[in-house]
This record gives structure tokens, C-alpha cells and sequence, in this order.
């Protein structure tokens, strides 16, 4: 989330235009920027979210009802969010086949606020975590969460695709992301601690943290590509200030994150620091893209 709160800023990312695609929690994220809630909102979601789970047994054997009530139900989502997301985000699904693995379904057309409740929480349908079955139902298909099936879905009819993904590279078995973890620099926690986020809910200052990471990686992306040079002409010209650019991995002024972050969402502790992969921009398409697929 904090990945696409930049990618707005910078201008890469129009809350009222461009086509997102996600899977498993990338979903909640991708339509939150076609559903009309702005991203203050999202966050403050995503925040209550990871409170009721900490607080009923990190939503084991309830995560799509912890979902359903609190994410998708909660009421900064629009009730006509089905509408507004309907050929503009591809929510992923994976439909399960017998002695075979999930085959990605891509669902963009809704057809009620229901059926787009439905596709989200299907989308995020972890076996045994999320309920009691291995599987759910979504339109009469046993499915499972989209990140088995499909970890960085395009959406239909871009030219270009911007992968993001909140996993470290080389541990997805769909292609190289554009933006991840450790791949513009370092982060202030091993990749151990990274693995357990996604198993135990970290508590508010972290999620700060994670989210002041994910715009800062966005920010190194854009400088490295050449968005950010352009991003700030365009800001000038409109009168429009934007973020100061960070330095890019392995500079003579990156020292790495100061994980106090700039605003009200990131906590002020400290933690460790698990060095990067140092990726530079060689050979890396420009462009706006077409995806969100972060987990924050």
C-alpha cells in the first residue's frame, strides 16, 4: 500500500484511471484504487484489519470473516465499489482442479456489491486459515486464495505492467517483480522476520514501518527509471512539490532507511538491517503500469 501511495504522488499511478490487477491480499490493495476510497482510508483499514486479528487469534480459522466484516464491509468502502472497479481491476482466484494445481481465473466484470465481496475474499482464501475448508465457493467454482494460481497478475489491455510484489525476489515462481523487498536497497528486518509478518500480524508501528518501506521503494524505483526525473518536471510545471528523491542503493549518501519514516504512520523503534540485492535499472522498462500486487 505504501508502494502505490507513492506511485500516486509521482503521478505513475491515477486513482480515477488506471487498471490494477492483484491476488491474495495484492486484491485489497488494487481495488482500493478503483473503489472511490482514498488511500488514508485503505490504510486505516488495513490497520483495523490487523487489530481485530492480533486481538481473536491472528484470525486463524476466521480470516474471511475477519475479511468480509472489517476489510472489505468496513464502511469507508463504497457501496458502489462493484461499479466503480468493474472492468477497471482483475481480481485473481485460483480454481482448484482435481490432481492438478490452481488454475488463475482473472474476474474484472462484477455484478453486485455482493459478488465483488465475494471475488476479494475468494481471492484471499488461505485452506484452514481463512476457514474450515480447503477450498470455498466463488460462482459455483472451489477456489482458493489467487496467489496459488497467479502471484503477479497483469491486467487485460495494458501495454505495460508494473510488478509489485511483497515478496523477495527469487522466491516467486511467476517472473521477476519490478518492485519488492530488499530489491531497491535495504530493510530494517531479516528475511526470517519478514516470512513471520505474513504468519503472525506485526502491530501498529511495525505495519508503519512496512508501509513508510514500501514508498520509499517506489521512490527508488521511479528515480532509477527515470520516472522520478520526469515526475518532478511535471511537478514544477504544475506548481506541485513532491518528495525528496532518496539516495539509490550502494551511493556514496544511501545509508539505508531510517525507519521513523516521515509521517504519523511509521512507528519510531529501531530494528536490524538485512542488506539488499542492490538491483540497478539496467535493461528496466519505463512506463506506467498496470498492477498492484503488494501486501501493504
Amino acid at each position: 500500500m505504501g508502494v502505490v501511495n507513492m506511485l500516486t504522488k509521482l503521478g505513475v499511478v491515477d486513482l480515477t484511471k488506471t487498471k490494477t490487477a492483484g491476488s491474495s491480499a495484492g486484491s485489497l490493495v488494487a481495488t482500493s484504487v478503483c473503489a472511490g476510497m482514498s488511500l488514508d482510508d485503505a490504510y486505516r483499514v488495513t490497520l483495523a484489519t490487523a487489530q481485530y486479528c492480533r486481538a481473536n487469534g491472528n484470525c486463524m480459522g476466521r480470516l474471511d470473516q475477519a475479511l468480509r466484516r472489517v476489510a472489505i464491509g468496513a464502511p469507508e468502502m463504497p457501496r458502489d465499489a462493484w461499479k466503480a472497479c468493474s472492468g477497471r481491476s482483475y481480481i485473481a482466484v485460483g480454481v482448484t482442479q482435481r490432481g492438478a494445481s490452481p488454475q488463475p481465473l482473472l474476474v474484472s466484470r462484477f455484478t453486485s456489491q455482493a459478488d465483488f465481496a465475494d471475488a476479494l475474499a475468494s481471492s484471499c482464501y488461505i485452506p484452514l486459515w481463512s476457514g474450515p475448508g480447503a477450498t470455498t465457493a466463488y460462482r459455483g467454482r472451489a477456489v482458493v486464495d489467487g496467489g496459488f494460481a497467479s502471484e503477479m497478475p497483469c491486467p487485460e489491455g495494458v501495454d505495460y505492467c508494473l510488478r509489485v510484489s511483497a515478496q523477495m525476489p527469487g522466491t516467486l515462481a511467476g517472473g521477476q517483480p519490478d518492485i519488492a523487498p530488499t530489491m531497491w536497497g535495504d530493510m530494517p528486518w531479516s528475511a526470517q522476520d519478514w516470512k513471520a509478518f505474513q504468519l503472525f500480524i506485526p502491530d501498529d508501528a511495525t505495519i508503519g514501518r512496512i508501509y513508510e518501506q514500501g514508498k520509499r521503494d517506489a521512490q527508488l524505483w521511479a528515480e532509477a527509471s527515470g520516472v522520478g526525473a520526469a515526475a518532478r518536471l511535471l511537478a514544477a510545471k504544475q506548481g506541485r512539490a513532491l518528495p525528496e528523491a532518496p539516495p539509490l542503493p550502494g551511493s556514496d549518501e544511501d545509508a539505508g532507511i531510517d525507519v521513523e519514516g516521515d509521517d504519523d504512520k511509521a512507528g519510531s523503534s529501531k530494528g536490524g538491517r538485512s542488506r539488499g540485492s542492490d538491483r540497478r535499472a539496467a535493461g528496466r522498462r519505463r512506463g506506467a503500469g498496470g498492477i498492484v500486487r503488494p501486501g501493504l
